[in-house]
Protein backbone atom coordinates (compact mmCIF):
# COMPACT_ATOMS: atom_id res chain seq x y z
CA UNK A 1 0.00 0.00 0.00
CA UNK A 2 1.30 3.17 -0.93
CA UNK A 3 2.44 5.72 1.45
CA UNK A 4 0.53 8.72 1.07
CA UNK A 5 3.05 11.42 0.71
CA UNK A 6 3.25 14.31 2.90
CA UNK A 7 1.18 18.07 2.64
CA UNK A 8 3.82 20.61 2.74
CA UNK A 9 2.14 23.76 4.75
CA UNK A 10 3.12 27.12 4.20
CA UNK A 11 4.30 29.23 6.42
CA UNK A 12 2.08 31.70 7.81
CA UNK A 13 3.24 35.36 7.39
CA UNK A 14 0.40 36.73 9.57
CA UNK A 15 2.08 35.75 13.09
CA UNK A 16 5.32 37.30 12.01
CA UNK A 17 3.11 40.48 10.93
CA UNK A 18 1.14 40.59 14.10
CA UNK A 19 4.98 40.65 15.92
CA UNK A 20 6.49 43.13 13.96
CA UNK A 21 3.23 45.48 14.24
CA UNK A 22 3.22 44.62 18.46
CA UNK A 23 7.09 45.35 18.46
CA UNK A 24 6.73 48.38 16.48
CA UNK A 25 3.72 50.17 18.58
CA UNK A 26 5.90 48.80 21.77
CA UNK A 27 8.53 50.45 20.84
CA UNK A 28 6.92 54.03 19.36
CA UNK A 29 5.07 54.26 23.02
CA UNK A 30 8.60 54.03 24.69
CA UNK A 31 9.59 56.75 22.51
CA UNK A 32 7.10 59.25 23.49
CA UNK A 33 6.89 58.94 26.77
CA UNK A 34 10.77 59.39 26.99
CA UNK A 35 10.13 62.61 24.48
CA UNK A 36 7.04 63.80 26.44
CA UNK A 37 8.41 63.12 30.40
CA UNK A 38 12.51 62.48 30.36
CA UNK A 39 14.20 64.46 32.16
CA UNK A 40 18.05 65.25 31.54
CA UNK A 41 20.57 64.71 34.48
CA UNK A 42 21.11 68.84 35.34
CA UNK A 43 24.69 69.03 34.64
CA UNK A 44 26.61 72.29 36.31
CA UNK A 45 29.03 74.79 34.24
CA UNK A 46 31.71 77.24 34.52
CA UNK A 47 31.34 80.42 33.95
CA UNK A 48 34.42 81.09 32.12
CA UNK A 49 33.28 78.35 29.52
CA UNK A 50 32.68 80.46 26.16
CA UNK A 51 31.32 77.40 24.20
CA UNK A 52 27.95 77.72 26.31
CA UNK A 53 26.84 81.06 25.55
CA UNK A 54 26.48 81.52 21.99
CA UNK A 55 23.01 82.73 20.54
CA UNK A 56 20.36 80.73 19.95
CA UNK A 57 19.15 80.46 16.05
CA UNK A 58 16.51 78.51 14.61
CA UNK A 59 17.50 75.39 12.42
CA UNK A 60 18.00 76.10 8.79
CA UNK A 61 16.34 72.45 8.24
CA UNK A 62 13.39 71.92 10.63
CA UNK A 63 12.76 69.02 12.74
CA UNK A 64 9.56 68.11 11.62
CA UNK A 65 11.09 68.00 7.80
CA UNK A 66 14.17 66.44 8.43
CA UNK A 67 11.94 63.65 10.14
CA UNK A 68 9.29 63.57 6.91
CA UNK A 69 12.51 62.72 4.41
CA UNK A 70 14.40 60.52 7.04
CA UNK A 71 10.94 58.49 7.38
CA UNK A 72 9.32 58.44 4.40
CA UNK A 73 11.90 58.30 1.80
CA UNK A 74 13.33 55.00 2.77
CA UNK A 75 9.49 53.23 2.73
CA UNK A 76 9.14 55.16 -0.86
CA UNK A 77 12.45 53.76 -1.77
CA UNK A 78 11.50 50.12 -0.68
CA UNK A 79 7.93 50.15 -2.18
CA UNK A 80 9.41 51.35 -5.87
CA UNK A 81 12.18 48.27 -5.53
CA UNK A 82 9.53 45.74 -4.76
CA UNK A 83 6.82 46.64 -6.94
CA UNK A 84 10.30 46.88 -10.17
CA UNK A 85 10.84 43.02 -8.26
CA UNK A 86 7.01 41.73 -9.05
CA UNK A 87 6.73 43.29 -12.63
CA UNK A 88 10.04 42.12 -13.91
CA UNK A 89 11.12 39.26 -11.71
CA UNK A 90 13.98 38.95 -9.03
CA UNK A 91 16.38 40.86 -11.35
CA UNK A 92 15.84 44.38 -11.23
CA UNK A 93 17.96 44.66 -14.50
CA UNK A 94 14.92 43.82 -15.84
CA UNK A 95 13.42 47.29 -15.54
CA UNK A 96 14.45 48.88 -18.03
CA UNK A 97 13.32 46.02 -20.14
CA UNK A 98 9.27 46.23 -21.67
CA UNK A 99 8.54 42.67 -21.49
CA UNK A 100 7.50 41.32 -18.12
CA UNK A 101 8.89 38.09 -16.68
CA UNK A 102 6.92 35.33 -17.16
CA UNK A 103 5.61 34.67 -13.24
CA UNK A 104 4.22 37.88 -13.57
CA UNK A 105 1.14 37.66 -11.08
CA UNK A 106 -2.43 38.97 -11.84
CA UNK A 107 -2.71 42.70 -11.70
CA UNK A 108 -5.27 42.52 -9.20
CA UNK A 109 -3.05 40.60 -6.42
CA UNK A 110 -0.08 43.17 -7.56
CA UNK A 111 -0.79 45.63 -4.62
CA UNK A 112 -1.36 42.77 -1.68
CA UNK A 113 1.79 40.77 -2.79
CA UNK A 114 3.71 44.60 -2.79
CA UNK A 115 2.74 44.92 0.88
CA UNK A 116 3.49 41.06 1.82
CA UNK A 117 7.09 41.10 0.01
CA UNK A 118 7.93 45.20 1.45
CA UNK A 119 6.31 44.50 4.69
CA UNK A 120 9.22 42.86 6.18
CA UNK A 121 11.79 44.74 5.06
CA UNK A 122 9.94 48.45 6.04
CA UNK A 123 8.69 46.70 9.34
CA UNK A 124 12.41 45.90 10.26
CA UNK A 125 13.54 49.95 9.42
CA UNK A 126 10.99 50.99 11.85
CA UNK A 127 11.97 48.60 14.44
CA UNK A 128 15.44 49.94 14.20
CA UNK A 129 14.64 53.80 14.35
CA UNK A 130 12.64 52.56 17.36
CA UNK A 131 15.91 50.84 18.85
CA UNK A 132 18.26 54.08 17.58
CA UNK A 133 15.33 56.73 19.35
CA UNK A 134 15.15 54.74 22.84
CA UNK A 135 18.99 54.62 22.89
CA UNK A 136 19.80 58.11 21.85
CA UNK A 137 17.00 59.70 24.92
CA UNK A 138 18.37 57.60 27.03
CA UNK A 139 22.08 58.62 26.58
CA UNK A 140 21.25 62.08 25.86
CA UNK A 141 19.02 62.37 29.13
CA UNK A 142 21.73 60.61 31.03
CA UNK A 143 24.74 63.27 30.07
CA UNK A 144 22.74 66.28 30.22
CA UNK A 145 25.39 68.33 28.19
CA UNK A 146 24.77 71.91 27.62
CA UNK A 147 23.98 73.23 24.29
CA UNK A 148 25.82 76.08 22.87
CA UNK A 149 22.97 78.11 23.47
CA UNK A 150 22.71 77.32 26.79
CA UNK A 151 23.25 80.86 28.50
CA UNK A 152 20.84 82.37 26.38
CA UNK A 153 17.98 80.15 27.21
CA UNK A 154 18.58 79.04 30.68
CA UNK A 155 19.52 82.64 31.90
CA UNK A 156 20.99 81.24 35.34
CA UNK A 157 20.54 82.89 38.51
CA UNK A 158 24.29 83.37 38.70
CA UNK A 159 26.63 86.59 38.59
CA UNK A 160 29.75 85.50 36.95
CA UNK A 161 30.92 88.69 37.04
CA UNK A 162 31.43 87.63 40.67
CA UNK A 163 35.40 86.63 42.00
CA UNK A 164 33.99 83.72 43.60
CA UNK A 165 31.78 82.35 40.38
CA UNK A 166 34.75 83.39 37.83
CA UNK A 167 37.01 79.73 38.01
CA UNK A 168 34.08 77.59 40.20
CA UNK A 169 32.30 74.83 38.78
CA UNK A 170 28.58 76.15 39.42
CA UNK A 171 26.13 73.51 39.94
CA UNK A 172 23.71 75.15 42.17
CA UNK A 173 21.45 77.60 39.88
CA UNK A 174 18.58 78.02 38.70
CA UNK A 175 17.35 78.86 34.90
CA UNK A 176 15.12 81.98 35.12
CA UNK A 177 14.16 81.73 31.64
CA UNK A 178 10.47 81.38 30.88
CA UNK A 179 10.04 78.52 27.54
CA UNK A 180 10.50 75.25 29.49
CA UNK A 181 10.55 72.95 26.93
CA UNK A 182 13.72 75.36 25.52
CA UNK A 183 15.78 74.96 28.99
CA UNK A 184 14.85 71.46 28.78
CA UNK A 185 16.51 70.96 25.32
CA UNK A 186 19.47 73.49 25.88
CA UNK A 187 20.81 70.76 28.67
CA UNK A 188 20.58 68.03 26.14
CA UNK A 189 22.89 68.40 23.01
CA UNK A 190 24.41 65.02 23.01
CA UNK A 191 23.78 62.94 21.36
CA UNK A 192 21.87 64.43 18.64
CA UNK A 193 18.13 62.56 17.87
CA UNK A 194 18.05 64.25 14.41
CA UNK A 195 21.52 62.95 13.65
CA UNK A 196 20.55 59.61 14.70
CA UNK A 197 17.74 59.00 12.77
CA UNK A 198 19.16 60.58 9.16
CA UNK A 199 21.84 58.44 9.17
CA UNK A 200 20.18 55.55 10.50
CA UNK A 201 17.53 56.08 7.77
CA UNK A 202 20.02 56.59 4.96
CA UNK A 203 22.56 53.67 5.81
CA UNK A 204 19.44 51.24 6.20
CA UNK A 205 18.81 52.73 2.73
CA UNK A 206 21.97 52.68 0.88
CA UNK A 207 22.30 48.81 2.06
CA UNK A 208 19.20 47.73 1.13
CA UNK A 209 19.59 49.07 -2.37
CA UNK A 210 23.26 47.08 -2.42
CA UNK A 211 21.26 44.21 -1.91
CA UNK A 212 18.49 44.68 -4.14
CA UNK A 213 21.47 45.71 -7.06
CA UNK A 214 19.59 47.88 -8.94
CA UNK A 215 20.71 47.70 -12.23
CA UNK A 216 20.11 49.87 -15.73
CA UNK A 217 21.09 48.76 -19.28
CA UNK A 218 23.65 46.15 -17.29
CA UNK A 219 25.02 49.51 -15.44
CA UNK A 220 25.09 49.58 -11.77
CA UNK A 221 26.40 53.13 -11.74
CA UNK A 222 22.60 54.58 -11.40
CA UNK A 223 22.22 52.40 -8.24
CA UNK A 224 25.53 53.48 -6.71
CA UNK A 225 24.93 57.44 -7.77
CA UNK A 226 21.41 57.37 -5.82
CA UNK A 227 23.35 55.71 -2.72
CA UNK A 228 26.03 58.45 -3.12
CA UNK A 229 23.05 61.42 -3.11
CA UNK A 230 21.38 59.90 -0.27
CA UNK A 231 24.47 59.94 2.02
CA UNK A 232 25.35 62.92 1.25
CA UNK A 233 21.68 64.42 1.33
CA UNK A 234 21.64 62.92 4.93
CA UNK A 235 25.14 64.48 5.83
CA UNK A 236 24.37 68.04 4.44
CA UNK A 237 20.82 68.39 6.34
CA UNK A 238 22.56 67.08 9.83
CA UNK A 239 24.92 70.19 9.10
CA UNK A 240 22.63 72.93 8.06
CA UNK A 241 20.28 71.87 11.18
CA UNK A 242 22.64 71.20 13.58
CA UNK A 243 22.48 74.22 16.36
CA UNK A 244 26.54 73.90 16.73
CA UNK A 245 26.21 76.04 13.46
CA UNK A 246 26.14 79.17 15.72
CA UNK A 247 29.55 78.93 17.20
CA UNK A 248 31.02 78.42 13.23
CA UNK A 249 29.11 82.20 12.96
CA UNK A 250 30.31 83.43 16.15
CA UNK A 251 34.15 82.27 15.00
CA UNK A 252 33.60 83.90 11.63
CA UNK A 253 32.19 87.82 13.43
CA UNK A 254 35.16 87.47 16.00
CA UNK A 255 37.95 87.02 13.17
CA UNK A 256 35.88 89.50 10.90
CA UNK A 257 35.99 92.29 14.11
CA UNK A 258 39.54 91.73 14.76
CA UNK A 259 40.91 92.07 11.07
Amino acid sequence: MAKDTPVKKHRSWWPTVRWHTFLILCLGFTVLLLAVFGQPSKQGFFCSDTSIRYPFKESTVSTGLLACISLSLPNIIIFVCELCKILYGQNTSKVASTKAGPNKPPGRYVFLILLIKSFGTISLFWLGIGFAQITVHGAKFLCGRLRPHFFEICRPNIDCSLEQYRYAFVTNYTCLGTDLNLIRSARASFPSAHSAVAFYAALYTIIYLHRVRITIRGSRFPGYFLQFIIFQGTDVSNASGSPRRSICTKIQLDLVNKE
